[in-house]
C-alpha cells in the first residue's frame, strides 16, 4: 500500500485560475484573522531576546525553483561551559 502517491496538476486552466483565487483569498482572509495572534508573538520574542524575530531560509521548491522560507525565530542559544 502507497504511503505518498503524484498526480498531474490539472490540465483545465479555468480551473487552475479559480483555484489559485482561492487559495489567494483564504490566505488574505486568515492572515487578517491571524495578524493580532502573531503580532503577540512577534512582541514575546523581540522582548526576550535579541536578534531579528522572523527566521529567514532559502529551500528548494518545485522543480527545484528557489523561494525564502520565513518562519517565527523559536530556537534560542545553548548556555555556554
Amino acid at each position: 500500500m502507497p504511503l505518498l502517491t503524484f498526480s498531474p496538476a490539472p490540465s483545465n486552466e479555468t480551473l487552475l485560475f479559480f483555484r489559485r483565487v482561492a487559495d489567494v483569498l483564504l490566505s488574505l482572509a486568515l492572515l487578517v484573522v491571524l495578524s493580532p495572534l502573531l503580532a503577540l508573538i512577534a512582541l514575546a520574542i523581540r522582548a526576550t531576546s535579541s536578534g531579528p524575530v522572523l527566521y529567514r531560509q532559502t529551500r528548494c521548491g518545485l522543480n527545484g525553483r528557489p523561494f525564502t522560507f520565513l518562519k517565527f525565530r523559536s530556537m534560542y542559544p545553548a548556555p555556554r561551559c
